[in-house]
């Protein structure tokens, strides 16, 4: 598309690369960086450890260069003094915007963001937090203690460096502890994130504050009061393994089966009516994300023998560029339809269409107030 033109071809690799890698360029996904760095373990004056590493990029302003032009010839080509030509794609250029300062986010602010969630979590657990310390060897901790931006820096997948002597100690030792993050807890973090004085983003960051100090207070306001519908079971898992079951139809359809048919098939694999999952389908086409997916999973599989080339391996660098080209230039949320093609066909085979009846049974089942394991602690992926 042409909004994509714009683009630096730094950016597009970076994305290119981090694709192939089964990341994705959203929002919330996390990308890893294709470079560790090893620093020089620095001795501090304040009796923390001698094997402490640095965790900041020694070029920083560099790094941040590819992503912060982009951002500024995004914030150039969607001026409206341009004219209707500047409208072409905005509302994807303005997704990528959010996402591009994110990365920035990423450079800038990671270390902040750990030693809030560090200090928000050692409030909780002052017990473990001294169990660190010891193994650590660290006499005195306190608000400031570069060992809480460690403690924080343990749930982020991608640390500037992992190779870090003490991040590598926290880690080991953290492990065998309470580590995760209470919702309560995480609710603070997420208020303290959101604290600024600036205007322009006020509108929607001081009710979402405000909401969720109210929260941990018992009291819940209207901005987090869930909107009335017809409750049955999970919602949020209902609709996704809904999506699951319309994105099998659509895969077929891709692959040249009549809609009818298609429907008619997995209707039946799942003991619904055809028009069960044609009423389904009218209320996910009304949701531009769970459209994409149901069109991302037609392309799966228009391009399925394709896609099975490229996860044996066998279609790679430039075979793999043109397959893209091929396919076309659609990005949403910033993820080639290439990308999003395959992350559709890796789903539709990892969840046929008996798991996707079990898990449509399943999400029907009232909602039990049960917290759920957390993950444990994030390794490299």
């Amino acid at each position: 598309m042409a909004f994509l033109d714009g683009w630096s071809s730094d950016v597009m690799q970076f994305m290119e690369r981090n694709e192939t890698r089964g990341h994705s360029g959203v929002s919330g996904d996390r990308i890893k960086s294709t470079r560790v760095r090893t620093r020089t373990a620095k001795r501090q004056q304040d009796g923390s450890p001698t094997t402490m590493a640095s965790q900041r990029e020694q070029n920083v302003r560099k790094e941040m260069k590819v992503w912060l032009d982009a951002l500024v010839r995004i914030y150039k080509d969607t001026d409206p003094a341009l004219g209707e030509v500047s409208e072409e794609g905005k509302l994807e250029q303005a997704r990528q915007a959010i996402e591009l300062w994110w990365y920035l986010f990423r450079y800038l602010m990671l270390w902040a963001q750990s030693q809030i969630v560090g200090y928000e979590w050692a409030r909780k657990n002052p017990e473990d937090l001294a169990k660190i310390a010891k193994a650590l060897q660290i006499k005195q901790v306190h608000e400031d203690s570069h060992l809480l931006e460690y403690i924080g820096l343990v749930h982020v997948y991608n640390i500037v460096n992992e190779n870090d002597p003490t991040y590598k100690k926290v880690v080991k030792t953290i492990e065998k502890l309470k580590w995760e993050l209470d919702d309560t807890t995480l609710r603070s973090i997420i208020r303290e994130l959101l604290v600024s004085r600036s205007t322009e983003s006020s509108f929607w960051r001081f009710p979402l504050q405000t909401a969720l100090y109210a929260l941990n207070l018992g009291e819940v306001q209207p901005l987090v009061r869930p909107t009335r519908t017809k409750k049955q079971g999970s919602a949020v898992s209902l609709v996704r393994w809904k999506t699951l079951a319309l994105s099998h139809v659509y895969f077929q359809i891709g692959k040249g089966v009549k809609k009818y048919v298609a429907l008619d098939a997995v209707a039946y694999s799942l003991g619904q009516s055809t028009e069960t999952l044609r009423s389904w389908e009218k209320s996910l086409l009304a949701d531009i994300n769970q459209a994409d997916g149901l069109y991302s999973s037609r392309a799966a599989g228009f391009y399925h023998s394709e896609l099975e080339e490229v996860e044996k391996g066998k279609i790679i660098g430039r075979k793999r560029r043109d397959l893209e080209q091929e396919i076309g230039g659609q990005r949403f949320r910033n993820m080639s339809l290439l990308y999003r093609a395959r992350s559709q066909f890796e789903q539709l085979k990892r969840y046929p269409l008996e798991k996707v009846r079990a898990g449509l049974l399943e999400s029907r089942k009232p909602v039990k107030m049960v917290r759920k394991e957390r993950d444990p602690v994030p390794k490299k992926r």
